[in-house]
């Protein structure tokens, strides 16, 4: 991953003000979440089912790896699938979809340190992609590519999913968008 500058004006990157960090060898980065007024930056590593943690830089954007934790549930084949993760709008909590497994993982963030610590697995929509969680907190809705649904979660004070239904919304579901009324 390389920072740089967005010159609105002229439309042109900065040139990178440090190296690029790198995600271990055949990670495959794919998505990332920025928390703490972009002090910490997370990130989901697609292939190997991995979420790493990134301290970032305020002044030079530079980011230093200080974890990294595998989302995968116990026994998960060697095959990762990683899909999305999102925070929870008090940061107190980090999800993230895995597809191999039909899982979403839930992990606690330490409120000192940004550190994250795996709370379990709860099954999901069969291949879950996108998924959001809504401004107040309380729910996490899941597409599930495979299975042309979205599944409503509520979620708990710590940090649990607790699935509350199924809305069917037809074939190829890979995105969540809310929009506040």
């Amino acid at each position: 991953m390389l920072c740089q500058a967005f010159d609105a004006a002229t439309g042109r990157l900065s040139e990178p003000a440090h190296a690029a960090v790198h995600s271990k060898p055949g990670a495959g980065p794919r998505h990332i979440a920025f928390a703490r007024d972009r002090a910490l930056l997370y990130l989901v590593n697609e292939l190997d089912g991995s979420v790493n943690t990134y301290a970032r830089d305020a002044a030079t954007g530079a980011l230093t790896e200080l974890q990294s934790i595998t989302l995968l549930p116990p026994g998960a084949g060697p095959k990762a699938s990683a899909a999305d993760l999102h925070l929870t709008p008090d940061e107190r909590f980090l999800y993230a979809s895995e597809r191999s497994t039909d899982t979403l993982a839930m992990f606690a963030v330490d409120p000192a340190d940004g550190m994250l610590t795996a709370l379990g697995h709860v099954a999901s929509e069969p291949t879950p992609r996108g998924f959001r969680i809504d401004p107040s907190g309380r729910y996490l809705l899941c597409a599930g590519l495979a299975s042309g649904t979205v599944g409503v979660y509520a979620v708990g004070a710590d940090g649990m999913l607790e699935k509350r239904g199924t809305t069917p919304v037809g074939g190829g579901a890979n995105w969540v968008e809310i929009i506040p009324q």
